[in-house]
């Protein structure tokens, strides 16, 4: 079984019903006025916010990269399938 990427995983939570954590005007001021967030960025931050905040599995030794602003868990190398 393909193993899924934590995007996927809480795409289709929230697709479920887990409601997507508002992004705070912490993060907002702090981005250039001049552009509006797209709806993959409002995503991407409401996707990082949910897994910062919320005890997941595997979230002792993540490694969090963002392509094209999606969280995804990388699993190190010294992880065992």
């Amino acid at each position: 079984m393909l193993e899924q990427f934590l995007h996927e995983q809480l795409e289709i939570a929230f697709n479920y019903g887990v409601p997507k954590p508002e992004i705070p005007d912490s993060i907002t001021q702090n981005l250039n006025p001049t552009f509006e967030l797209r709806d993959y960025q409002k995503d991407a931050f409401a996707s990082f916010i949910h897994y910062f905040n919320n005890d997941l599995p595997r979230k002792e030794n993540p490694s969090i990269c963002y392509s094209t602003w999606q969280p995804v868990a990388v699993k190190p190398s010294s992880w065992q399938v």
